[in-house]
């Protein structure tokens, strides 16, 4: 004989109980079948079911053996040595280039130092005794030339002046008014070289001489700009020429770019002359 009991309704939950003999059903939600007759399957154990047994060991991660350990220390070790080796060559490299550049910069730095020396140590004609050029007569032992010449198909600009900044040599005199010239020349090795000449009265008429002191050979350029009493600049100079009223300039220029590769270093620097003669008249 069959009994049914009562259908409980809690929320979503439904509970409905059949009992008879030694076996009871139940549903919640979903329906479990929860075994209490022998031969039954329950859910959580299916019929048939076959327990598979795996090997412990089989879990257990292999390690690495000897020979492979110090075949991966062998190959770092040549990786290492590799890399290192390609960066020693690389900064050594470029060590020897900045320790070039720098040489070259501060020979160039020295170089228009000199300039500045000499320039600040200019010496002029005064305004009341000097005399204008006539047709035969000699020019101004004191005068300023500034102009720009060819040399081995480039072209540089050259600068003469008188100063008291002069360097004696071996059995020279120490003291007087220097005849002082600036000018590139090309020498052997087809570069072309910075030279000073600077000499005592009486003034010959100048050559380029290999006898001159070289401040810097790769020069790639040198320029002087003149500027009058107005500021206006002038790309040349002669003190002894009517276009420029016999005067002097009252300032000058200097840029000097040596050879150092596509982006070669430029120095530059603006001297304001100590005197100079003012215009004539």
């Amino acid at each position: 004989m069959t009994d049914i009991s009562g259908i409980t309704d809690e929320g979503s939950r439904m509970t409905t109980g059949f009992e008879t003999g030694n076996w009871k059903l139940e549903t919640r939600d979903s329906v479990s079948l929860s075994r209490v007759l022998p031969g039954i399957p329950s859910k959580s154990q299916p019929a048939n079911c076959k327990s598979k047994i795996q090997n412990p060991k089989s879990k257990i991660p292999q390690g690495f053996t000897l020979l492979e350990i110090l075949i991966s220390i062998f190959i770092l070790g040549v990786v290492v040595s590799t890399v290192f080796g390609t960066f020693n060559t690389v900064f050594s490299t470029a060590d020897r280039i900045l320790e070039s550049g720098a040489s070259d910069f501060e020979m160039a730095k020295n170089c228009l130092n000199r300039m500045i020396v000499d320039l600040k140590s200019i010496y002029v004609s005064p305004y009341a005794i000097y005399k204008t050029p006539e047709l035969d007569s000699e020019p101004d032992p004191y005068r300023i030339v500034g102009e720009t010449v060819n040399d081995g198909g480039s072209s540089f600009g050259r600068l003469r002046f008188t100063s008291t900044a002069h360097c004696p040599f071996q059995n020279s005199p120490e003291d007087g008014i220097a005849e002082i010239i600036y000018y590139v020349q090309k020498t052997n090795g087809d570069t072309f070289a910075l030279r000073r000449s600077d000499r005592l009265e009486p003034y010959l008429p100048f050559e380029p001489s290999e006898k001159d002191p070289m401040l810097f050979d790769g020069i790639r350029s040198l320029s002087f700009t003149f500027y009058d009493d107005e500021g206006e600049a002038y790309d040349r100079w002669d003190s002894e020429q009517e276009e420029f009223d016999y005067s002097t300039p009252k300032a000058v220029r200097i840029q000097l770019v040596f050879e150092e590769g596509e982006a070669a270093p430029v120095l530059e620097t603006k001297i304001l002359l100590p005197v100079f003669r003012e215009k004539k008249e």
